[in-house]
């Protein structure tokens, strides 16, 4: 089973489905339709763009799609029960043969303006954290769960604030590596799906011509491997900083309540992201008489929160009493961080973030949206 084409040459089935197939001429935009008969007997059109066509002859057009550098756009059966009309072909003489006289033009559009009316409202965030997960993955393949957060593109450097599962922990970090080029954003993403596509966002097309292009457009949206543009990254390109985990005790109140409570000592204000308590510590002599328990424990906390603008990742050691009747009461001891008088806190680390320059990526409850 071979598959023929318009110059003689063959190729490889296109699909185990297909019997042969043609190429058709090539059109005035650059591509051209190869035509597949399927071994039930149908017809079907599809698309193939060649990457930058234009200027190209019909001849290095047809090299290129042997090369495999093209793309495949929609694939459209033909109704073999009516009329058909097939695609006008290039005519360097008669570039438009439909209007020879030179008189009312056809309507046309330019390839952005087709992008912009079909995919401008389109969220990338799915794709990216893909992406994401992966680099964070790299320095811990055994976490069960990574859930990015909010990363910022810094020049060269990229970071991403997750929230990772590993060995039944919760943790909260920040991974740091080498920006990629064309690191894809919702702001970009036209232009890297075009040029993937070889086509020119200001090139004018025929209205006709619109539903194959967003065909061409979608089918390149969901095939875009984001991953990709991370190749090669390793363990050494990475900067990777924990800033606290989440302590498997039950607590007498959700996270973020501690976070609250430890924002009114401070005198902060702002919106709660997420708060990470982690595990008490053994509980020491109170040498300084700070609370009249006799004994002291350490906690530390991780508080990340929006205030103006700004997003602060504040690292806490909380010290609290422990009473008699306290020792190996987990949530009796968490409670104090809850009380008034009966905490002391101590800001350990700050890391602070212009919100302007984080961009919110797609998460779970642990998630911030930026707006």
């Amino acid at each position: 089973r071979v598959n023929y084409y318009a110059d003689g040459e063959t190729q490889e089935n296109v699909n185990n489905e297909t019997l042969f197939s043609v190429l058709g001429p090539v059109l005035a935009d650059g591509s051209f339709i190869r035509y597949d008969v399927r071994e039930n007997g149908n017809l079907f059109e599809t698309v193939i763009v060649v990457p930058n066509a234009d200027g190209k002859t019909e001849e290095q057009i047809y090299e290129a799609y042997f090369s495999g550098n093209y793309s495949v756009g929609a694939s459209t059966e033909v109704d073999l029960d009516a009329e058909y009309t097939p695609p006008t072909p290039t005519d360097p003489d008669n570039p438009n043969p439909d209007n020879p006289g030179g008189g009312e033009e056809e309507e046309t559009i330019t390839i952005g303006e087709i992008f912009d009316q079909n995919f401008a409202n389109i969220d990338f965030s799915d794709k990216l954290n893909e992406m994401f997960i992966d680099v964070v993955k790299i320095g811990y393949a055994d976490a069960s769960t990574v859930d990015p957060m909010f990363y910022v593109e810094n020049g060269s450097q990229t970071t991403v604030y997750y929230e990772m599962i590993e060995g039944g922990r919760t943790y909260f970090g920040g991974m740091t590596f080498p920006t990629p080029d064309g690191l894809p954003s919702n702001e970009n993403l036209e232009d890297i799906i075009l040029e993937q596509l070889g086509l020119d966002g200001s090139s004018e097309v025929s209205v006709d011509d619109v539903d194959r292009y967003i065909a061409l457009m979608r089918d390149a949206i969901n095939s875009y491997d984001v991953s990709s543009i991370i190749d090669g990254l390793t363990m050494a390109d990475l900067q990777n900083k924990i800033y606290n985990f989440s302590t498997s005790d039950i607590l007498p109140a959700s996270s973020n309540a501690f976070g609250e409570a430890l924002m009114e000592d401070m005198g902060a204000e702002g919106t709660i992201i997420a708060t990470y308590v982690g595990d008490y510590g053994a509980p020491i002599i109170d040498q300084g008489h700070v609370f009249d328990a006799g004994y002291i424990s350490n906690i530390n906390v991780a508080v990340v929160y929006e205030d103006s603008g700004v997003i602060y990742i504040d690292v806490l050691r909380v010290t609290v009493p422990v009473y008699n009747n306290e020792r190996g009461d987990a949530e009796a001891i968490y409670q104090h961080i809850l009380e008034e008088g009966e905490h002391g806190s101590s800001l350990q680390d700050r890391t602070t973030i212009t919100a302007s320059t984080a961009t919110a990526a797609a998460s779970s409850e642990a998630g911030f949206v930026i707006g």
